[in-house]
């Protein structure tokens, strides 16, 4: 990197970049950008939405002092108490704790690259146990929830028990995914704990970014080899010009759509901050091929959640590029392909596939008025067997789930567990922008903290129309992603008391 930065080339470029800047900076444009950005700026200092984006939770502050929390360190602190001094944990505990991010990084890269026939939800449970034991012998790994929060904590507590047969109308189904459900906690609590150095965060993301590469590689063989367009997924008649979508290892396009949304921000917050030449140009090579492989899925409520994503990186990092950047999408629009420009005003003309969500909708409305405080069980299979027995939908289309994350979560465990679940997200989220926006924290910290919160933005974005977590693999990745904003926060947390 060093060899890079002291070459004639690199200087040369510094200096057109330089002098490209200065002349933009001075044109009239940039006088209409900035004179719109500081009005926006003005008319958010006085909004209601600046008083809802500055509000903190106590209940995180007051967690760890509490009866409740204090109860729960203990429960989880017991093998650690077990195992301290023993002669397993001496032992192993080198070998455990630098095999913990391993086995970690290897789940994720499992997760993205097996294909869609040979992969068993299971697999991911068994590394995560085994994860888990690793993380329990390595030295001083004490677990606590007090990083995690509270809302986070509450949403797990709720999803668990819309799992029990109290609680479901089909225990036997919620009980499949309660095991799901636990893989996606031990994700968040081993990757909060684990990933405990600026070095490990990295290791992880790289496993990331090589199943990336996988995935994402295999969704470009199939355009080139090329894909039949499906009726199933495309309304042909409405996008007459577009070619087949690509799903990679993952069935339908729209999930696969979700891997680009989810790890697009992280990826390329790492080519900008990663301490390394070759590890930037494997983050820059995710990057690139996961955003043209979303093109290639022609999912809509993804192109937008991710070009949202983007534009959050780019405000919290470097605020004074944001209106540069919304010129130059706006200025690039009309470019675009033509089957990519007719299948966006699709949003705005319609098709079969939005044409069908009213009655969709209309059914998970039923369901909830029915079953609004507690749902009817967790689990997708669970709502829909409800749905479908109990004569809420009258659509022609098969329904599978509601089409929409909060009804979805609303419909299966209760209006309890849907606004924990928003604030679970809110104020995390809110945190890693906020690391992610301090200069002061370590540059992988940051690109951590804040790719992991634009990833989850545009998550939640395009949960607005579909269901996230249809698959639970994608449910367990996006957990993930949560698990490594929360290390990146603590790092920064950290970082401020040394």
């Amino acid at each position: 990197m060093e060899l890079v930065r002291q070459s004639a080339l690199y200087h040369l470029c510094g200096a057109a970049l330089r002098g490209v800047d200065s002349a933009a900076s001075k044109s009239m444009l940039a006088a209409w950008l900035g004179a719109v950005w500081r009005w926006l700026c003005r008319q958010y200092d006085r909004s209601l939405l600046r008083r809802v984006v500055k509000w903190e939770s106590t209940l995180d502050a007051k967690l760890p002092e509490s009866v409740f929390g204090s109860l729960l360190d203990l429960l989880l602190s017991l093998p650690d108490r077990i195992l301290h001094g023993s002669m397993v944990g001496t032992v192993f505990q080198n070998f455990a704790s630098r095999w913990t991010v391993i086995l970690l990084g290897f789940t994720s890269l499992v997760l993205l690259s097996v294909p869609y026939e040979n992969w068993n939800n299971y697999y991911a449970l068994y590394l995560l146990m085994a994860a888990f034991v690793l993380l329990m012998l390595s030295h001083e790994r004490r677990l606590s929830l007090r990083e995690i929060g509270f809302w986070p904590l509450l949403f797990v507590l709720l999803t668990f028990a819309s799992a029990s047969g109290f609680w479901s109308r089909f225990p036997g189904e919620s009980s499949r995914f309660f095991a799901f459900a636990l893989s996606c906690a031990l994700a968040v609590l081993i990757c909060v704990h684990a990933a405990d150095t600026p070095e490990k965060l990295t290791r992880i993301l790289l496993f990331i970014a090589l199943g990336l590469l996988i995935c994402c590689g295999y969704g470009l063989w199939q355009r080139i080899d090329g894909i039949e367009p499906n009726a199933h997924y495309t309304d042909l008649s409405a996008n007459a010009n577009m070619p087949g979508r690509v799903y990679s290892f993952f069935d339908n396009p729209n999930s696969f759509a979700i891997i680009p949304v989810l790890f697009g921000p992280v990826m390329l917050a790492m080519v900008c901050y990663s301490p390394k030449l070759w590890q930037r140009l494997v983050f820059a090579l995710a990057f690139l091929l996961s955003a043209v492989c979303l093109i290639m899925t022609y999912t809509r409520g993804a192109w937008v959640a991710w070009l949202v994503s983007i534009f959050v990186f780019v405000l919290a990092v470097r605020p004074r590029l944001a209106p540069w950047l919304f010129g130059l999408g706006v200025v690039c629009f009309p470019l675009l392909p033509q089957s990519v420009l007719e299948r966006f005003l699709t949003i705005f003309s319609g098709d079969s596939s939005i044409n069908s969500r009213a009655p969709i909708y209309m059914a998970i409305v039923r369901l909830i008025k029915r079953n609004l405080l507690f749902g009817v069980g967790l689990g997708s299979t669970t709502l829909r067997r409800v749905v479908n027995t109990s004569g809420y939908y009258t659509g022609f289309a098969y329904f599978v789930h509601s089409h929409n994350q909060f009804t979805q979560i609303w419909g299966e465990s209760g209006i309890f567990a849907m606004v924990s679940y928003v604030f679970a997200t809110f104020f995390p989220v809110k945190r890693g922008i906020r690391a992610g926006a301090d200069r002061g924290n370590e540059p992988v910290t940051r690109a951590a903290a804040v790719g992991g919160a634009a990833g989850l933005i545009s998550a939640v974005l395009f949960g607005l129309t579909d269901y996230l977590w249809s698959y639970p693999r994608i449910m367990l990745l996006y957990w993930l992603l949560f698990g490594i904003m929360t290390a990146a926060v603590k790092l920064s947390r950290k970082t401020e008391l040394e």
